[in-house]
C-alpha cells in the first residue's frame, strides 16, 4: 500500500519575512527607478522638447509595449541559462554595468 500521506513540495514552503522584505526592497527600488525617470522624461518631452503632452504619452506607451513584450523573452533566456553561477546571477553581473551607463545617459 502507497504512503497517502501528503508530500511538502515548494508550495508548502513559506519564506522568512526578512526574505519577504528583501524582494519588496528590489522590487521598491526597481519601481522608485522607473517612476523617477518617467517623471523627468514627461516633463522633458512636453517642456523642454517641445512634445505635445499626446506625443509624449504615445511614446511613454511604446515603450511600455515593448517592455511588455521583451519581458517573456528575457524570463524564457533566463529560464534556460545554466552557469555554475545559476540561472540569473550571471545577467545581473554582466549587465549592471551597462545597465548603470544607459540611466546616466538617459537623464543627463
Amino acid at each position: 500500500m502507497e504512503n497517502s500521506a501528503p508530500q511538502a513540495n515548494k508550495a508548502d514552503v513559506k519564506l522568512p519575512l526578512l526574505e519577504k522584505i528583501s524582494y519588496s526592497f528590489t522590487d521598491m527600488a526597481g519601481n522608485l527607478l522607473y517612476v523617477t525617470i518617467s517623471s523627468y522624461i514627461l516633463y522633458f518631452y512636453t517642456d523642454v522638447f517641445g512634445i505635445s503632452v499626446a506625443g509624449a504619452g504615445l511614446i511613454l506607451l511604446v515603450a511600455r509595449f515593448f517592455d511588455a513584450v521583451s519581458a517573456p523573452v528575457w524570463g524564457s533566456i533566463v529560464d534556460h541559462t545554466h552557469t555554475k553561477w545559476g540561472q540569473s546571477r550571471p545577467y545581473f553581473l554582466w549587465l549592471a554595468i551597462p545597465f548603470a551607463v544607459a540611466t546616466f545617459l538617459e537623464t543627463v
